[in-house]
């Protein structure tokens, strides 16, 4: 190389220009495999629920009269990644504890009372079995805003157990025959349940429970909240003394580039690594549907190339079959770009940037 620079100083200016014209010039293009942390690059990603089952607290239903939550136990979920559609079923235990670390005497207000629905049922208590409960609706995406939303179209909780009126004594316990409380919503917005905005969505739930002895008492709120909508938002990162802990959405793509023509493919998931820095201690979880890993969230991807921007465009298989969204990226930083034009749509929702 020296060599060939000494000869270079004694060929003249015009040569010299010819030389270096006809020298060939390294052109970045994408080929290999790389990674997007969408929820970080966008600003937000699509929410969902987890797939699967025995989720014990990922969504809870907060009475305004009460100081706790209720929450949906043992439940089973299914959220439909390309209509937003979504069912919950489980069970709602009204007589729970926090913690088994609570002292027995301490635990009386982390029951749930009958006037906690009513205020005119002050000092009448229930002993409820847990409650079936079904849950329906969907998550999409306003297109005024472009927020992500969800409606409740449908809540049932079914009561069943003892009432007993204020005053009365172990002899006084009356049977349940039929009982439920009910609640709906609509255009709540996401971004609120999954920061626990202060206040929390609204939620309107009304109900009655029929008993033995032919009373009837209606059940009724003027307001509750729901809580629990895990994944989706912002990316998240923090760090303590004790732990690190990462939660985010994201993108891997494989591209071969030839010519202008990109191809190759894609996977989208959504993610969360908790790290001890005072044990050996790690936990790791892939979403949505963590008990089925085949179940993957796949794309094909073609593109093409136009100075300097590789366009991609994805299509979803498998399970998110048909599903489309468009990348553009910068093929020297290797960077999403952005010019407004990016989407991913999942789950009814559609997010940009």
């Amino acid at each position: 190389m020296l060599k060939l620079l000494s000869k270079m100083k004694h060929l003249p200016a015009l040569a010299l220009a010819i030389l270096v014209a006809l020298s060939p010039k390294t052109e970045a293009q994408l080929n290999g495999e790389y990674s997007f942390e969408i929820s970080d690059i966008f600003g937000t990603s699509p929410y969902c629920f987890e797939d699967g089952q025995d989720n014990s607290d990922f969504f809870s239903l907060y009475p305004s009269s009460s100081s706790y939550d209720l929450q949906f136990l043992n439940s089973q979920t299914s959220h439909n990644p390309k209509t937003g559609a979504f069912t919950i079923t489980g069970q709602l235990d009204f007589n729970r504890y926090f913690t088994s670390s609570i002292p027995p005497f301490e635990r009386t207000n982390l029951y749930v009372y009958p006037e906690d629905f009513n205020v005119a049922f002050v000092g009448d208590d229930w002993d409820l079995e847990p409650a079936p409960t079904r849950i329906i609706g969907r998550t999409y995406t306003d297109k005024r805003t472009k927020r992500s939303l969800i409606d409740f179209s449908s809540g049932t909780i079914t009561l069943k157990g003892d009432y007993l009126p204020a005053g009365g004594d172990s002899e006084s316990w009356i049977k349940i025959t039929k009982g439920s409380l009910a609640f709906r919503a609509r255009r709540l917005d996401c971004d609120d349940i999954y920061s626990l905005s202060d206040p929390l969505p609204p939620v309107q739930v009304t109900g009655s429970v029929n008993l033995a002895n032919r009373q009837t008492k209606r059940l009724n709120t003027s307001q509750a909240e729901i809580t629990g909508l895990y994944w989706g938002g912002d990316w998240y990162f923090n760090v303590t003394d004790d732990y690190s802990a990462t939660s985010g959405f994201e993108l891997k793509i494989d591209v071969t580039t030839s010519g202008n023509t990109v191809s190759g493919s894609a996977k989208i998931f959504y993610h969360y690594l908790y790290v001890s820095l005072t044990s050996d201690y790690v936990y790791t979880d892939i979403y949505p549907d963590r008990s089925t890993p085949a179940k993957e969230f796949v794309y094909s991807v073609k593109g093409t190339r136009r100075n300097g921007i590789t366009t991609l465009n994805l299509t979803g298989q498998g399970v998110i079959r048909g599903l489309k969204a468009t990348l553009h990226i910068n093929e020297e930083t290797e960077e999403i770009v952005q010019n407004g034009k990016n989407s991913i749509t999942l789950y009814g929702q559609t997010i940009t940037y």
